[in-house]
């Protein structure tokens, strides 16, 4: 998740933070980083009545990026 939390790990990436925003989502199978708002959407899809018959889930919200091979 692209989130300023994140955004300590600069120095790990020489100082630049583009640079780093450009790695961290090549790693992602969507190609871009993800955002706080995806995490969230994700949460209220599940509390909405919507999901009312889903009685138990584990919704990885990572853009693909634990389907991805090293």
């Amino acid at each position: 998740m692209d989130t300023p939390m994140t955004h300590v790990l600069v120095d790990f990436y020489g100082g630049d933070l583009e640079k780093m925003r450009q790695i961290r989502a090549s790693r992602v199978t969507l190609r871009r980083p993800g955002e706080g708002w995806d995490t969230a959407y994700a949460a209220l899809f599940l509390a909405s009545d919507e999901a009312k018959f889903i009685t138990s889930i584990q919704l990885i919200v990572d853009g693909g990026q634990s389907c991805v091979c090293p």
